[in-house]
């Protein structure tokens, strides 16, 4: 009796002790949906889009995005984006990445920016903190979220 009690409270313990994720944290922070325009980007999120002009008139790929994620292989997101919505209330950040785990040129999205093409020239920072002018097209690989305030 004594042994099972014993080994009852090791194993409660052992399960208060073992890291875990909040109860409110998403499982996963990008999922797929279908759709085009703004008003399909569910809030608060980061929307990256599969077409330019938001997936234009015709329902097409979009990437929700709710928390950082160091690469998008998985999501079938990476290196296809070509237009992105922050559709955030202010107190929010994610800074997309060219590169896997956080690297490379970056891009910040902040409340309720949006980038229609990203083959045009938008403002990008380099790894060492310089900004200069460039293209994300069909080039996001990471992002991570922040809140601000």
């Amino acid at each position: 009796m004594i042994k099972k009690t014993f080994t009852a409270v090791a194993l409660a313990v052992a399960a208060l002790l073992a890291p875990h994720a909040p109860a409110t944290a998403a499982a996963d922070p990008v999922r797929e949906i279908s759709g085009h325009g703004l008003n399909a980007c569910p809030r608060p999120a980061l929307c990256l889009y599969d077409d330019h002009d938001f997936n234009g008139t015709k329902d097409g790929r979009i990437w929700v995005i709710t928390g950082s994620v160091s690469s998008l292989q998985a999501s079938g997101a990476n290196d296809r984006v070509t237009s992105a919505y922050m559709n955030t209330p202010t107190g929010y950040e994610a800074w997309t990445y060219r590169d896997h785990d956080f690297g490379g040129d970056n891009m910040i999205m902040y409340f309720d920016k949006q980038v229609p093409n990203l083959n045009d020239n938008v403002s990008l920072k380099k790894p060492d903190g310089t900004q200069f002018y460039g293209t994300l097209n069909d080039a996001i690989s990471s992002v991570t979220f922040y809140t601000v305030g």
